[in-house]
């Protein structure tokens, strides 16, 4: 588990952010995930890793998040 070899999938990363608009913090995104996979070394990243990625995700939104609002509501109207 060094460093360079530890990283999120695409699909890794989906679950977390789909699991965190549940409420669901990237700790128990990770639990989840371990169970799933069948343990912790199957995951192939850590909690760290999953905390980091949560940070740049609301980072970015934190930008644009009237922006975000605004463009979803005039598409929806």
């Amino acid at each position: 588990m060094l460093p360079t070899y530890r990283q999120l999938s695409d699909v890794q990363e989906e679950m977390v952010w789909e699991l965190g608009t549940l409420n669901l913090g990237p700790v128990k995104a990770f639990h989840i995930m371990r169970k799933r996979y069948g343990g912790f070394e199957n995951v192939g990243a850590t909690v760290d890793d999953c905390k980091n990625f949560r940070k740049r995700i609301n980072s970015y939104i934190g930008e644009y998040d009237a922006d975000m609002v605004i463009n979803r509501m005039t598409d929806k109207k």
